[in-house]
């Protein structure tokens, strides 16, 4: 079996796993979960088209066995199992309601700065006008704005948006959240083109973007219990990261790859885990 379908049918699984864990022990995520879904086939299919033959325009091996349009499905697979793992995370870290859209979606730039540069050097995706010495080993910073932003407006309308009935909700919101974000976007290409920014003075951007959202962290209470179970849907994603990385002996291109990837992986355990310890260290005070 070679690794794209192998890649394929991995995700699948984790997909099915986590829609019946969900079935089973969070029903009123069920249309949250499957919205998200179609969010993912949308706002991934417009982006290649919106940036095609563009330098930081994208597309994907034709090697994969399933697609829809310009996606192979198993990407979106993968966006939704990543979205919902990073709200129930964010959700159970007692932040003040208007913090977890921010923080939620910080965790899903975590993710992705993990795997990006692994599966560009697996061919599972190209960048267009990027060597992997440009960029962030090869990934347009523009790349983990959109993540950012992407996944932010979907959380914030989770949150915001609100009618009567919950279909009509998970019906609007893929649009809601894609016409959000394109404001967002468009209007920080914008500023870029102005300022005539460079593909490494473009991470001023994403960095500042980065210190916006770090600062909207406001804690109002003590964590929540959260199922574990939550972690191995996500945890796939970072060991899929680190063994290529090793496999492939991809640090050996540049050893920073394989440092910034278990940094990455122990922020995350930091701000789960280490958020957990404070709070359980103040109610014993």
């Amino acid at each position: 079996m070679d690794q794209f379908l192998a890649v394929e049918i991995g995700l699948a699984i984790l997909y099915v796993s986590c829609l019946i864990y969900i079935l089973k022990k969070d029903k009123t995520m069920v249309l949250f979960f499957v919205s998200s879904t179609f969010y993912a086939l949308l706002f991934e299919n417009m982006n290649i088209l919106l940036s095609y033959n563009n330098v930081g325009g994208y597309y994907y091996n034709s090697n994969f066995r399933v697609f829809v349009a310009h996606l192979p499905l198993f990407v979106a697979l993968a966006w939704s199992i990543i979205i919902y793992s990073s709200l129930k995370i964010a959700s159970s870290l007692g932040l003040k309601k208007q913090s977890v859209p921010f923080v939620a979606a910080l965790l899903v730039l975590l993710v992705d700065l993990s795997i990006d540069v692994v599966a560009i050097r697996l061919n599972y995706w190209f960048w267009i006008g990027y060597s992997f010495k440009e960029g962030y080993f090869g990934v347009p910073a523009n790349n983990f704005i959109g993540w950012l932003l992407v996944s932010f407006a979907w959380f914030y309308f989770d949150q915001k948006f609100n009618p009567k009935k919950a279909w009509l909700k998970y019906f609007f919101m893929p649009f809601l959240s894609y016409f959000a974000f394109l404001i967002l976007f468009v209007f920080i290409s914008f500023a870029e083109s102005l300022l005539a920014l460079n593909k490494t003075e473009e991470f001023l951007v994403l960095g500042l973007l980065l210190l916006v959202f770090i600062f909207s962290f406001k804690k109002e209470k003590s964590p929540s219990k959260i199922d574990y179970a939550i972690y191995f849907f996500r945890a796939p994603f970072y060991l899929f990261g680190i063994f290529f990385l090793l496999k492939e002996k991809m640090y050996e291109e540049n050893f920073l790859l394989l440092l910034f990837s278990i940094i990455f992986i122990a922020a995350e355990v930091a701000m789960i885990f280490g958020e957990r310890n404070v709070f359980a260290k103040k109610d014993n005070e």
